[in-house]
């Protein structure tokens, strides 16, 4: 097929042959990458088996993973505490993500809000460069309030050494009693351990790792850090002051507007 963007008369006015013959290898590399690229976002957006009762258009898929969340809390009405929320989640047939899922899927987010990728509902359909900058304002700012919700992480005291509990399900014990379990259980990484505001690096169980050089809130550039306690565990916040990432809440602690984020594993069609 003849490239309508080359035109050999041209050429050869103003560049030499030489000139011509590297233009016309950038040309081939730079639609070879384009076809990669466009056969990417055919694999991103095979149709998916969610095996929950839920509207597809209301939950992304988080990139790199086979797991969709919702794009805003559930239950805020319900003001239930950590573990009550578990509860009425697994009645949906969903569960709660954790720091770990969490932060990447945030900064996931921030890409989409830069142009830099397109995120993709459950259904396939991309979302569209709008909703993604408010998603991104959503988890930053307090646009339409602000985000507050509970994470599935919880840290515990072993033979003096913090742990991180996380993989939360609702089971059934011996007795027919339902139950919450954690299916994860895990020496703590290293984290910063102070309160503070920290860098938009987070180590494989989503903790910040770096202490911010500014030490007021930026926007796209840093969060507030509340390093984890013993017994306490992990929300995620923002308001019109700062996005913030807390690991030292009571399990029992309820509010008014915090809900959860909603997570179901998906199967690809095949």
């Amino acid at each position: 097929m003849t490239n309508p963007f080359y035109d050999p008369k041209k050429l050869i006015v103003s560049r030499t042959g030489e000139q011509a013959y590297k233009d016309y290898l950038a040309r081939t590399r730079d639609e070879k990458d384009s076809g990669k690229r466009k056969q990417k976002q055919t694999q991103t957006t095979t149709p998916l088996n969610v095996p929950s009762n839920i509207n597809k258009s209301d939950y992304i898929v988080i990139p790199n993973t086979n797991i969709v969340i919702s794009n805003y809390e559930l239950f805020k009405q319900d003001k239930l505490n950590w573990e009550g929320s578990h509860y009425k989640l697994a009645e949906n047939g969903l569960w709660m993500p954790n720091a770990e899922l969490f932060m990447p899927y945030f900064l996931k987010v921030k890409e989409a809000a830069e142009r830099k990728i397109t995120l993709f509902y459950a259904d396939s359909n991309s979302v569209p460069l709008g909703k993604a900058q408010d998603l991104w304002k959503y988890l930053t700012t307090n646009f339409n309030s602000g985000v507050w919700t509970w994470l599935d992480d919880k840290f515990i005291e072993t033979q003096h050494q913090l742990y991180h509990e996380t993989g939360h399900r609702v089971v059934v014990d011996n007795n027919g009693n339902k139950i919450l379990k954690a299916n994860k259980v895990s020496p703590l990484e290293q984290c910063i351990t102070e309160d503070c505001y920290v860098n938009l690096d987070f180590n494989k169980q989503g903790l910040a790792t770096t202490k911010s050089s500014k030490q007021e809130y930026k926007q796209g550039e840093n969060i507030y850090f509340w390093y984890p306690r013993k017994d306490r565990v992990a929300r995620f916040g923002a308001n019109s002051d700062w996005a913030y990432l807390y690991c030292n809440w009571y399990p029992s602690d309820s509010g008014r507007a915090l809900g959860v984020f909603a997570c179901a594993e998906s199967i690809p069609k095949k």
